[in-house]
């Protein structure tokens, strides 16, 4: 069993991972126990991660396909969820969660168990520091700091929202 625990963004305003990968499921908790979602995803044979972050009445679904380098997928719905582009490139991982005008970039590296880097652009992101504690999938631990940072986008949507 492995352990991927991590950060997006600072300690006051950022959002926290702590997941278990065990055998071919990745279970856990992004945010914190009151303000956050539960990751259910399962990793199956032919190469896809499917599953769900969040609840059944707000959460999103996850159906993701992973190539030898690269894990493309879509995370929500047809009309409300984002297209996911990852890809490795030697110890580099990049890559872009949504669209060309709304969305984010991926900025990591990966190196003895940590990964590190960028989430979002130079001036509107935030930092990312993962660590796994068994070997992961280099694009598994790009898709849990990618989720934790939509989940983290998502939540801070919604509660600026109202305010005016």
């Amino acid at each position: 069993m492995a352990q991927i625990t991590g950060r997006v963004g600072g300690r006051i305003i950022g959002f926290s991972c702590n997941c278990q990968v065990s055998g071919n499921r990745v279970t856990g908790r992004l945010g914190g126990m009151f303000i956050g979602a539960s990751v259910d995803l399962e990793i199956l044979d032919d190469h896809s991660i499917n599953g769900r972050v969040g609840g059944s009445t707000l959460g999103k679904d996850v159906k993701c396909q992973v190539s030898e380098n690269s894990l493309t997928g879509r995370i929500g719905g047809q009309y409300d969820g984002d297209t996911v582009n990852i890809r490795v490139e030697n110890s580099a991982i990049k890559g872009r969660w949504g669209g060309q005008v709304i969305g984010f970039d991926l900025n990591l590296t990966l190196s003895d168990g940590k990964l590190e880097g960028r989430l979002g652009g130079p001036v509107i992101g935030h930092s990312v520091s993962f660590h796994v504690s068994n070997a992961v999938s280099p694009l598994l631990l790009s898709l849990m700091a990618g989720l934790t940072y939509y989940k983290f986008m998502e939540k801070n949507r919604k509660s600026s929202s109202g305010s005016s």
